[in-house]
């Protein structure tokens, strides 16, 4: 850390730039997810508690809440919501979930188990 300081301080004096507005760069972001298979397992709880579809907005509340997903900006809102849905379109392509609207058109999702686990959730 005396190298960085040192070389901060050569940096500052020759091109008068302050090192506390540069910031930094996060090179590995972080993960939504903290527990392996818990976002999979929380959809079918959620899911398996209706007999009736549910929709995207609702699961994604719900999950949020539940997981304690970041929610506090919109862009942290957007990229949970990102990661559900891309979830429930791996449990459609695998058989779990059956898609009830139309991608193209609608823009809230309606989705319905068709198959309940018997142990544990299936893992991506």
């Amino acid at each position: 850390m005396a190298k960085v300081a040192a070389l901060d301080e050569q940096i500052a004096e020759r091109w008068k730039i302050d090192p506390d507005r540069i910031r930094p760069i996060n090179a590995t972001p972080r993960r939504l997810i903290k527990r392996h298979g818990s976002l999979t397992s929380a959809i079918f709880e959620y899911m398996g508690s209706f007999k009736r579809a549910v929709t995207t907005i609702e699961l994604t509340e719900h999950l949020t809440r539940v997981l304690a997903l970041p929610s506090d900006t919109a862009k942290e809102r957007e990229e949970s919501r990102r990661t559900i849905r891309k979830r429930l379109r791996h449990l459609v392509d695998d058989g779990w979930i059956q898609r009830l609207h139309k991608q193209e058109t609608n823009k809230t999702g309606k989705w319905v188990l068709v198959k309940q686990p018997k142990t544990k959730a299936p893992a991506r």
